[in-house]
């Protein structure tokens, strides 16, 4: 609640002093991206690892599913309220609602319980002996490390796939804007149709199982996609994409949370989100390669060092097959 009282007020400052005119440089913005992305990083991994501590463990993976669809939904509403409230009105009211929205955050979690959290026995600690703790737990379990392997390789891959549509429909596509959209909203549409399935049915197989399967047929889209030269191909294939990395976060979370005692699950989530601070690492090789070849092949490229990883994890780590 702290940090949603921070990010408030960095929206509102931000929203206006822009529609007085004060924002006259491009370091105003790229200061209030560093506030909400700090703020971000504490946010995060605390909400997710809370989620463990409201519902009974049963119902993890259910749950998950059901705060993976708040991205999901939001990435087919954000855009469209968004531009309703550019054409309207003005782009400066985008950062007064979302301010509002944080507050919504505030009165939601006021009077939220954790009926299922265990109350820690530890004695008080350095932040570095926190630390040190956290990721001994980690490296002590050969399922944690590969599961938060496979994270960092679905990171490193289908991330920057996001922030190069854009070049990609231009460049390989020869398409504008409206296309690298359509994109978008399919991947969007298929990550909510994975939550409703996986909310209301489960998952169709071992949840270990899922996250190597959904990470092959990921992996095989980014190939496709980086070979592709149509639009037939390119819009409809990314419905799979949504699919297969919805299942993915969903059961690769369930199975980290599952595994994790809960004195160390926020130190252990934290970790998880640490995928989240190498994307900008990611997308810049990404961007490098694809200057150089092309951002098509730059991504199919990618595709297969993904794509042989999960294979390798597939036939070797049959621990991994068979956790639930």
């Amino acid at each position: 609640m702290g940090v949603q009282v921070v990010m408030v007020s960095s929206a509102l400052a931000f929203g206006i002093l822009l529609a007085n005119g004060k924002i006259d440089s491009i370091w105003h913005v790229y200061a209030y991206m560093l506030v909400s992305g700090i703020a971000f990083a504490f946010v995060q991994p605390t909400r997710q690892a809370l989620v463990a501590n409201v519902v009974p463990r049963e119902d993890l993976g259910n749950a998950l599913a059901l705060n993976a669809m708040a991205v999901t939904s939001m990435r087919l509403a954000g855009a469209a309220i968004s531009g309703v409230l550019i054409e309207t009105v003005a782009f400066h009211w985008n950062f007064f609602v979302e301010s509002a929205l944080y507050v919504g955050m505030i009165v939601l979690l006021a009077p939220m319980k954790t009926p299922y959290r265990q109350d820690s026995e530890r004695t008080k600690a350095s932040p570095l002996a926190d630390l040190k703790e956290g990721f001994q737990f980690i490296f002590g379990s050969r399922e944690m490390v590969r599961l938060m392997v496979m994270n960092f390789v679905r990171t490193g891959v289908f991330m920057p796939l996001l922030l190069f549509l854009p070049a990609y429909t231009e460049e390989a596509l020869g398409r504008g804007a409206g296309v690298s959209t359509a994109m978008i909203v399919i991947m969007g549409a298929g990550g909510l149709l994975a939550t409703i399935m996986i909310s209301s049915f489960g998952f169709f197989t071992k949840k270990g199982l899922v996250t190597l399967l959904t990470l092959i047929s990921g992996s095989s889209v980014i190939l496709i996609l980086g070979l592709s030269q149509w639009v037939w191909v390119s819009v409809p294939i990314m419905l799979i994409m949504g699919l297969s990395q919805t299942h993915f976060i969903v059961a690769n979370q369930t199975l980290i949370q599952t595994l994790v005692p809960d004195n160390l699950r926020g130190r252990v989530t934290s970790v998880w989100h640490y995928e989240s601070g190498l994307i900008p690492l990611f997308a810049a090789i990404t961007g490098g390669v694809g200057l150089l070849v092309g951002i098509g092949t730059a991504m199919a490229i990618g595709g297969v060092i993904a794509l042989s990883i999960s294979l390798i994890f597939l036939v070797r780590f049959g621990n991994i097959r068979r956790l639930d």
